[in-house]
């Protein structure tokens, strides 16, 4: 009996041989990610914004325009496929994202001041604190991802180059008055303010880092510079690049193709 189980192990051996090189694997893989990034740019100051509209300064308290050279804070998060090529070195990925653009100006000392009209020869103007803004995008990106090692390791070091257009869904604007029963101006104020794009582009070069084997779950390590194509993310500045970092979880999805043996050696 032993016998003949051995000899049954070794016809079967060369077919199970047979059916490891058929093994199939997945070059689709789905995703989620999370990002933030800091843009760099120059205030917009508007044409209604007044330093000061006197010689001397009100109740005792110093009146300057905002600080220019601000930045943006940028979140993002989103869902993401990923197509790799047979040999698992080059990938292609889209997907949806969903952004926020985060501005403010701060007056600089205690306020400054907002022109609200004029009368003839009278002019009109409410003090300032700062002013907040929110932008809410929605995206489609478009990624091209180069891994330069052959090998599969858990580790692995990726470039990527990739580009994203996104609209606008809606804009949150908040005001902080240096009299707080200025309040109600709020609306007119907002009127008056320019608006935010409604279609916005960059671009990213980036590199990182792919942990996770072929058929496991991967995390993805990233850091990127977006370049603005579309500087008015933000009505308050004029962005034009920064610094982001990215985190992003892949699973494999259930479409199989045989694996290339080359790949994974």
């Amino acid at each position: 009996m032993k016998n003949a189980y051995m000899v049954w192990l070794m016809l079967m051996i060369p077919f199970i041989a047979a059916q490891a090189r058929e093994k199939e694997t997945s070059r689709l893989r789905a995703g989620i990610e999370i990002g933030f990034a800091g843009i760099f740019g120059e205030i917009k100051l508007s044409d209604r914004m007044r330093e000061s509209k006197s010689a001397f300064p009100l109740d005792g308290a110093h009146c300057g325009l905002p600080e220019t050279n601000q930045a943006i804070n940028g979140f993002r998060t989103g869902v993401k496929a990923e197509y790799f090529t047979r040999n698992n070195r080059i990938g292609l990925a889209t997907g949806l994202l969903f952004e926020q653009y985060s501005a403010a100006v701060h007056a600089n000392g205690d306020y400054f001041f907002w022109q609200l009209h004029q009368e003839g020869l009278n002019t009109y103007y409410i003090r300032i604190k700062n002013m907040a803004q929110k932008n809410f995008y929605l995206g489609v990106p478009v990624e091209f991802r180069y891994l330069p090692y052959k090998r599969e390791l858990p580790v692995r070091i990726y470039f990527k180059l990739g580009g994203t257009f996104a609209c606008k869904l809606f804009t949150k604007n908040e005001f902080r008055f240096y009299d707080p029963s200025m309040k109600h101006y709020e609306a007119t104020v907002l009127r008056q303010m320019d608006k935010p794009s409604h279609f916005i582009a960059y671009i990213y070069p980036a590199v990182g880092l792919k942990i996770g084997r072929r058929m496991n779950p991967r995390i993805n390590v990233e850091i990127n510079i977006p370049v603005m194509l579309q500087s008015d993310a933000s009505s308050l500045y004029k962005s034009h690049a920064g610094f982001g970092m990215k985190l992003m979880v892949q699973l494999p999805v259930n479409i199989k193709t045989p694996v290339d043996r080359e790949s994974i050696q």
